[in-house]
């Protein structure tokens, strides 16, 4: 019998185990919990089936767990106040504040509390009952294809996906190269299921399957990255981090002293054998075709420092539309045609959705874009080619979507380069976790990549999601390590996310099948 009443303490139960398991999205160092720490969410979800626990209040229950799940998360938009490089008045970044971080907890949590009500009601169909062992794996097909719809509108937003914690235990991470990071997600759900349905049910051999497939991803992941071997001709790479806040960033006065503190910084990179340099996100933050001078500026730094020079500055067309961009100059000084245009604008940052609802209902929300107009996204990966390899380009908001990335490495990305700017994180979590979205794109796709970040966190990757080197928050410095271009491609490179696919079918084959059960029970008369 259970040592205790579950019914009793399913408040206490639900908000231990969100915190716990957002903290190891924090802090990624003690990510072995997150495969316990959803064990006590589990029980709870077992219990509703037991006591008939009413949908109104079930959906209540899963609202608050994940409520305070993504309110934790969330919390680095409190470091953004009072957001004075806006010129926004301090009353109105409390609003803005509060309003992201509520808001964006709310749709997260909503879709999420909906589906597991749909668990509950999975579960308590004919099928399940004679199906038990099904849940954990029911449950886990949910959270996967959950994370997975987050990355198909502005307002779903693919921050906090549980691969996350998992960037420090590379031997659990590698599966990810085979089926994505949604089938890490998967396991882990799975894993703290059957632990919890052992627990619960008094089922001890269940405990043997969680440690069998907790077991067979440590030893496939292991095997994984002692076959992982770089060949070829290395490449010496460099990102630079100037530490440049975001109200000097903005600071036109400043504009110069900016690019010459990276040149400096590019200048003793090259010192140190760099080929390619990457600057961070709008290194320049204006139209570069616009100002002569820098153009000239950017293009006297390459030649002079013999290297690719990868800088982020805005792009225009004759259409009236604006682009954060990065471009490229040669080791001669020419400017490589091919401009990459960021794919995935940051709401509110960069572009504001449904702007005449906003505009008339939260007025200060429409204020906040750091530009004095809306960005237009970029719609091709436009692969940049120098003599070293292709180069597979991606700006910060970009990092966190991986058909993004993966359609840059099909296209024929050698090497991934990613530029941010981070500047309003300060030094909260959010920067390590943006950070580690980069790991996870290494590692679907087996390539090196190499990221450099305004105030941080820059790092060098490897296709395994090692960091081999990284700048923290608040520093001026420079990175500068050998990588390999790489042409070949992963088994997640290949198929994408063909394994939501199939969780989805098996969500949808479930119903049907209980209902063609049901039908075959009642002609039988059983």
């Amino acid at each position: 019998m259970r040592m205790f009443s579950v019914k009793r303490f399913r408040v206490p139960l639900l908000v231990g185990s969100a915190l716990l398991t957002a903290l190891t999205l924090m802090l990624p160092q003690v990510g072995f919990i997150e495969w316990l720490s959803l064990v006590p969410f589990a029980v709870v979800c077992f219990s509703f089936l037991e006591h008939r626990t009413p949908p109104k209040k079930t959906f209540l229950y899963f609202l608050l767990f994940f409520g305070v799940y993504y309110f934790a998360l969330f919390h680095f938009f409190v470091t953004m106040y009072p957001m004075e490089f806006l010129g926004i008045s301090k009353g109105a970044a409390v609003i803005v504040v509060v309003v992201a971080w509520l808001g964006l907890t709310v749709l997260q949590a909503l879709p999420f509390a909906a589906a597991f009500l749909g668990f509950r009601w999975l579960s308590s169909r004919w099928l399940m009952k004679r199906n038990r062992l099904l849940l954990p794996f029911l449950a886990a097909a949910i959270w996967t294809v959950l994370e997975w719809l987050f990355t198909l509108t502005w307002a779903g937003v693919p921050w906090s996906r549980l691969a996350l914690g998992q960037v420090r235990l590379l031997p659990l991470l590698q599966s990810a190269s085979l089926f994505g990071s949604y089938f890490v997600t998967f396991l882990i759900v799975a894993v703290n299921f059957l632990i919890a349905y052992a627990f619960y049910y008094e089922k001890k051999r269940v405990y043997l399957v969680s440690l069998l497939l907790f077991s067979a991803n440590l030893l496939l992941g292991s095997a994984l990255m002692l076959a992982n071997k770089d060949s070829g001709e290395a490449v010496r790479v460099a990102a630079i981090q100037g530490n440049v806040s975001s109200q000097e960033k903005w600071d036109t006065s400043r504009y110069l002293e900016n690019l010459s503190l990276q040149k400096r910084l590019t200048t003793q990179a090259v010192k140190r054998g760099a080929e390619i340099v990457v600057w961070a996100e709008s290194s320049f933050p204006d139209v570069l075709g616009d100002i002569p001078s820098v153009k000239e500026f950017l293009s006297g730094t390459a030649s002079s420092g013999d290297c690719y020079l990868l800088a982020g500055a805005f792009d225009a067309d004759g259409e009236g539309n604006r682009y954060n961009s990065t471009f490229t100059f040669h080791p001669d000084g020419t400017l490589n045609d091919t401009v990459y245009n960021k794919r995935h604008l940051v709401p509110f940052g960069e572009f504001v959705p449904l702007r005449a609802f906003i505009e008339f209902f939260i007025p200060q929300l429409a204020d906040i874009n750091a530009a004095d107009a809306d960005f237009t996204a970029g719609k091709d990966s436009n692969i940049v080619t120098t003599e070293h390899g292709n180069l597979g380009i991606a700006i910060c908001f970009d990092s966190i979507y991986e058909e993004t990335v993966r359609d840059s490495v099909r296209d024929g990305a050698e090497l991934l380069v990613v530029s941010t700017n981070d500047s309003w994180f300060l030094h909260s979590a959010a920067l390590g976790m943006h950070n580690a979205q980069s790991v996870l794109r290494a590692v679907e796709n087996g390539r090196w990549l190499v990221r450099a970040a305004n105030t941080g966190i820059s790092s060098i990757i490897s296709p395994t999601g090692k960091v081999v080197a990284e700048i923290g928050a608040g520093r001026e410095w420079y990175l500068c390590e050998d990588v390999y271009m790489r042409d070949g491609f992963t088994l997640y490179t290949r198929i994408g996310n063909l394994f939501v696919l199939l969780c989805g079918v098996f969500l949808a084959a479930l119903p049907i099948a209980d209902a063609i059960a049901t039908q075959k029970r009642k002609k039988s008369g059983v």
